[in-house]
């Protein structure tokens, strides 16, 4: 469901709980989302305005916590590892992708087993250090 409403708001500043049912796709049941997404802003995954009526927003924006869950976002206090696994993994995936141009795959190779190798506690400090300075987090 986070992942449904993020897909949409990347692409909008604001979306209605009818556009993440016609997201979710055919058989989704209306109620059933209305009660996640109710639950979603509760815990401050996504913002919005309510409605009193109502216990899900009508409509519905991102927050920063949301995009830390469904897009990724940097978490104060992150781990660069974690940062660095994701970016491994990205790697990972456009090697394996057929797609990839042989040459490409190559540098990416290279790439990949210079981050995973010596230079990973290198990294792991540049990128934790880089985290802590864009959440205001001190580090």
């Amino acid at each position: 469901m986070l992942d449904a409403t993020y897909r949409l708001l990347s692409e909008h500043d604001e979306v209605s709980p009818e556009d993440v049912i016609a997201e979710m796709g055919e058989g989704t049941d209306p109620d059933h989302v209305k009660r996640a997404l109710a639950q979603l802003y509760r815990g401050g995954r996504i913002g919005g305005q309510d409605y009193q009526q109502v216990d899900w927003p009508i409509s519905i924006e991102a927050t920063e916590k949301g995009l830390q869950e469904a897009a990724g976002w940097p978490k104060p206090g992150a781990a660069g590892g974690d940062q660095l696994e994701l970016l491994l993994r990205l790697l990972d995936d456009k090697i394996a992708a057929p797609e990839t141009p042989p040459e490409e795959k190559t540098r990416l190779q290279r790439v990949r087993d210079s981050l995973g190798g010596a230079g990973r506690d290198i990294i792991v400090g540049v990128l934790s250090n880089f985290i802590a300075k864009q959440t205001g987090a001190s580090g």
